[in-house]
Formats: C-alpha cells, structure tokens, sequence
C-alpha cells in the first residue's frame, strides 16, 4: 500500500487559502510593537483592562431601548 504524503495532497488548495483578517490584525500589531509602538491592540484575544462604565451604561441603554420598542432583551 502506499501512502501520500500529506504536503503533496494538500499543496495546491493551502496556497488557496487567505490570510485571517483577525490574524493579520495580530501580526501587525506585533510587528509595530517589536518597533517600539506602544498600542491598544483591539485585534484577536481579551482586552487587557476593563470596559469603562460609560461604555457598560450605553449598552445597558441600548438594551432598555430595545425592549421598549418591543423586541427581545438579551439576558444579562
């Protein structure tokens, strides 16, 4: 039986496939970082510090809005 190696059976479709939007974000905020930017990096991962309450308020605002007008509130 012989058996194909993978990178032979896979070589013509990966070169096919395009960048993540999410990790070309990543990749460039690491190579501005390496150059010494200091950054807030909104790209792939968790944030590094807390939502501010004035954006936590607007959202829950948004929420009350939305049930008002008769559509479905997000639990909470």
């Amino acid at each position: 039986m012989t058996v194909t190696a993978p990178a032979k059976v896979f070589a013509g479709r990966i070169g096919r496939i395009e960048v993540s939007a999410t990790m070309a974000v990543a990749a460039e905020a690491a190579k501005l970082r390496a150059q010494g930017a200091n950054l807030v990096d909104f790209g792939a991962g968790e944030p590094h510090f807390n939502t501010p309450r004035h954006i936590k308020d607007a959202a829950i605002a948004a929420q009350e809005n939305y049930q008002a007008a008769g559509l479905v509130k997000a639990p909470c």
